[in-house]
């Protein structure tokens, strides 16, 4: 995250931002997570809790828009999913044409 910042571009950031998350916070939280698991649900007596930190709401892990609109394309011209799976993903209503491949 430190550097040169003067041929620095937001994509540039942008990816420095998710290795840092992805390179050292993250391998911080897998093992606080798994050290609560073990010392402290136990105290609990119900083996089928779970700890597990929401990392969702993390701007620099979420998928760009663009990124996201991207791999939709590819799923869809692939044959992977349909118009209306995406559609479904998107929190929109079917169309009558968008079950068969496009």
């Amino acid at each position: 995250m430190l550097g040169d910042t003067e041929r620095l571009t937001f994509s540039n950031f942008r990816t420095a931002r998710k290795v840092f998350w992805e390179d050292t916070i993250l391998p911080q939280l897998i093992f606080y997570q798994d050290a609560l698991q073990q010392w402290l649900l136990p105290n609990f007596g119900d083996p089928t809790l779970l700890v597990e930190f929401d990392v969702s709401e993390i701007d620099a892990l979420r998928e760009s828009e663009n990124d996201r609109a991207d791999r939709r394309r590819k799923y869809v011209a692939s044959g992977i999913m349909t118009i209306n799976e995406v559609r479904q993903e998107m929190n929109l209503a079917p169309v009558s044409w968008g079950n068969g491949p496009s």
